[in-house]
Order: structure tokens, then C-alpha cells, then sequence
């Protein structure tokens, strides 16, 4: 896999102020400057990412800055596309946050076992007012995740816990998403006979912990994959997916205990229990 150079440069009192990064454990060398080796701790707050869905990363640096800082972050797929964030670093601070989207997409519908890659690291860091004689060679971990058709968008403008669920074979298997509280009451059914059922909760629900279950209306397959996203107002996604057995039509289909996710929602926050 290759990956793009990403190459920060500033000029400060005279004297030019280089900044680059890593290229598959290879330095960018500046000339007449004190080198200065960065490795960067990078968390991205997903365990899945979607076409034209934005992922939340944040940076975390060994050390800060007197000046103002910008941290590029980089995602790029296995079929060459790639997307980049521009993070604001505060003078002092030694962490920033934000999203990051992946560009464009590859128009190729795929199924659950069937799915691209994409890689997410730090490509580089800028000063505001650099540091005379100094520069940086940038590092982090790389994080590795599938990459999906469709998962849903943060909606911080109702500040809902979004939901998604996706399945094997949908023309053939129409599956319906029940959203369920404290295991007892339905508070929301899908059932659109499309690919997707999507649902979301919002503050006005009531609180507790939700669970989500399926519903086969009907079943080509006896054995059905399946994958269920939870979005976060601020970006963070959740995902679980399994196989549910035995289907018959008419069948309540419930995720496998081991791998669900569930959540609380008190107020307006939401918190993965897992």
C-alpha cells in the first residue's frame, strides 16, 4: 500500500521551518535544522467507517507548543482514495479532536463480507511561529478499519444517538429494526422494506438503557449477516454485526449477547455500555 507525503513548512525570523512526516518508516531529512522526532498517539473514535461519512480522530502529542499548531490527519483506502483533516492545536494544549472524510466513492455497492479497507494516521504538524533551526519529523500508530456502504451521520443539531442496520442478501431477506428500552418497550419499528432501516433517539425519549432487535418479515436465507452502527452527536461510531441462524419469516431475531451494543441515555447524553 502506498501512501502520500505530507509536508508542513513555515518561515519564521529569517530562517526557514520544515515539517514532515513519515513515508512507510522513511524520514524526510531537513538540511541546517535540529531535528526533532514527533510520535504522535492517534484514536480514532470508530471501530468502522462509511462512504462520504466523516470519522471522528483525535491527536494526542508527547509534548506542546508556544505557538498555535495545525496536526494533518490522513485516512486513506486500499483503492487509492484518501481524505485529510487540518486540526487546530492550541498553543500549550497537547490534544485536539475533530472529523476527517474519506473522498469520494467507489459507486461499488458491497455486502457484509465483501468490503474495502482504509488506514488513518498523522501526516504532519505546522507551527503558527516557528521555532528558528528546529523541525519536526512527524510519526503515530495507524489505525486500520472496513470500510462500509452506508453508515449513518452525527446529527449534533438534534443531539440524537443515530442507528443503522444493514443485512445479508436484502432482496431477498426484508428484515425490520425494532428500537427497544429497558428490554421491555418497543419506542420505535422500521419496517421500510428497503436495504437500510434506520432510526434514531433523540432527548425526548425517555431515559434508560436501549437495545435494538430484528424482525424477519420475511427470509429467503436460514442463516443472515448482519450489522447494526450507532452514531454518537459528536461523531463517534459504534458498530456489531453476527450471524442470525435458523431464520424463519414471522421470527423475532435477537443479536448475539457476546458482541451487542447497547446504550444509556440520560437526558441528552448517551453512553456505550460496551
Amino acid at each position: 500500500m502506498k501512501f502520500l507525503n505530507y509536508k508542513a513548512f513555515a518561515l519564521a525570523a529569517m530562517s526557514f521551518i520544515a515539517f514532515s512526516c513519515d513515508t512507510d518508516g522513511e524520514y524526510n531529512e531537513v538540511v541546517d535544522a535540529n531535528v526533532i522526532d514527533i510520535n504522535a498517539q492517534l484514536d480514532v473514535r470508530a471501530n468502522a467507517i462509511g462512504e462520504g461519512a466523516p470519522t471522528l480522530v483525535s491527536v494526542t502529542l508527547p509534548q506542546s507548543f508556544a505557538s498555535d499548531a495545525t496536526v494533518r490527519v490522513v485516512v486513506r483506502s486500499d483503492d487509492s482514495r484518501q481524505g485529510f483533516a487540518d486540526l487546530e492545536l492550541p498553543a500549550g494544549e497537547t490534544t485536539t479532536s475533530g472529523l476527517v472524510t474519506l473522498a469520494g466513492n467507489d459507486g461499488v455497492d458491497t455486502n457484509l463480507n465483501s468490503f474495502d479497507q482504509v488506514e488513518f494516521y498523522v501526516a504532519g504538524l505546522a507551527l503558527s511561529e516557528g521555532v528558528v533551526g528546529e523541525a519536526y519529523n512527524v510519526t503515530s500508530n495507524r489505525v486500520s478499519l472496513a470500510l462500509y456502504d452506508r453508515v449513518p451521520f452525527p446529527n449534533p443539531i438534534d443531539n440524537s444517538m443515530e442507528i443503522l442496520f444493514d443485512w445479508e442478501n436484502p432482496g431477498g431477506n426484508d428484515l425490520d429494526l425494532f428500537v427497544v428500552l429497558d428490554n421491555t418497550t418497543a419506542v420505535d419499528v422500521v419496517e421500510s422494506g428497503s436495504r437500510y432501516e434506520v432510526s434514531q433517539v433523540t432527548p425526548a425519549e425517555p431515559d434508560g438503557v436501549y437495545s435494538v432487535v430484528a424482525f424477519a418479515f420475511s427470509a429467503a436465507d436460514s442463516d443472515i449477516d448482519y450489522i447494526f452502527f450507532f452514531r454518537q452527536p459528536d461523531g463517534e461510531l459504534r458498530s456489531f454485526g453476527g450471524e442470525f441462524t435458523n431464520v424463519a419469516a414471522g421470527d423475532f431475531l435477537f443479536p448475539d449477547p457476546m458482541t451487542e451494543v447497547t446504550f444509556t441515555k440520560t437526558g441528552s447524553d448517551y453512553t456505550f455500555n460496551n
